[in-house]
């Protein structure tokens, strides 16, 4: 399992009194690189955790020293708006191919922040860029999930791609149907997409197969199949967090809200970044 150590500096460059100027915070993550993590994964979802840090920190500062509370807005709310306003700045980074290291600074200044919401709220568009910028996050951390599932199962299957060519075959079509149905689910190709993550699954099951097609399902409001799509991801994958994730929204969604908050819950304690932000977009603590 992979654990990450976060050191927490605070820089405030300008007296409280005086909101005029921009504040600055600066915080370090370090991230231990998990067996199908490169570069590119650790930096992407190292970056993405210290930058939710530092909006968090720059969220209570606001509330503590502005007069943000007139908004009526939830913490959770103003970390993501701040977070489509302000930009994060890598200040350091180190990676020696099993930890990587960042440091990183946000600057902001208050006025600005609270102008732009102003406006958000004067012209009615503040709930939806709140909804509208979360969602982006989720979208954000579970293509990363998909970017190391491919990762994980291209290096599962490379033993078994040099032993038979057989078998080798298959592999390469069930991952070209994966492809193929991913896209066509984006294109809202919907009963193309289920057709090619079925080909792909009679020809090499794989969790990740059955999950996209879970999620297909998920689409189409047909949720047991989706659940029992992601129980078989599961039984091939247990404790694998994502397939937790969907199972516990499918079932939140076909109205079994306890179940599938507790199932939620349960992924995030497992690592899954998509079901914590998820949590926290509901207030729910796990």
């Amino acid at each position: 399992m992979k654990t990450a150590i976060i050191t927490i500096l605070f820089v405030l460059i300008v007296p409280i009194q005086s909101l005029a100027k921009p504040i600055e915070f600066i915080k370090e993550y370090t991230y231990d690189a998990g067996e199908t993590d490169s570069l590119l994964s650790c930096r992407t979802i190292s970056l993405m955790e210290v930058k939710r840090l530092l909006l968090e920190e720059l969220g209570t500062y606001l509330v503590s020293n502005t007069e943000i509370e007139n908004y009526q807005l939830k913490k959770d709310q103003i970390t993501v708006l701040t977070g489509g306003i302000v930009k994060t700045d890598i200040v350091n980074e180190k990676w020696n191919g099993q930890t990587y290291w960042i440091q990183a600074s946000i600057k902001s200044d208050p006025e600005d922040v609270l102008k732009t919401i102003d406006e958000l709220k004067r012209s009615n568009e503040l709930d939806d860029k709140i909804e509208k910028l979360k969602e982006e996050y989720r979208n954000a951390y579970d293509q990363i999930d998909e970017l190391k599932d491919r990762l994980a199962e291209a290096q599962r299957n490379l033993f078994e791609l040099n032993k038979d060519y057989e078998k080798a075959q298959s592999i390469v079509s069930a991952t070209k149907l994966l492809e193929i149905g991913i896209q066509q689910r984006m294109e809202n190709k919907t009963t193309e997409a289920l057709n090619s993550f079925d080909s792909g699954i009679d020809m090499n099951p794989s969790y990740i197969l059955y999950i996209e097609r879970g999620r297909t399902y998920i689409n189409i409001e047909q949720f047991n199949k989706a659940i029992d799509d992601f129980n078989n991801a599961i039984k091939m994958r247990p404790g694998y967090g994502k397939a937790y994730y969907y199972k516990g929204i499918a079932l939140i969604k076909k109205g079994n809200k306890r179940k599938g908050v507790k199932i939620v819950k349960k992924a995030a304690e497992l690592g899954n970044h998509t079901a914590k932000l998820w949590l926290i977009s509901k207030n729910i603590p796990y």
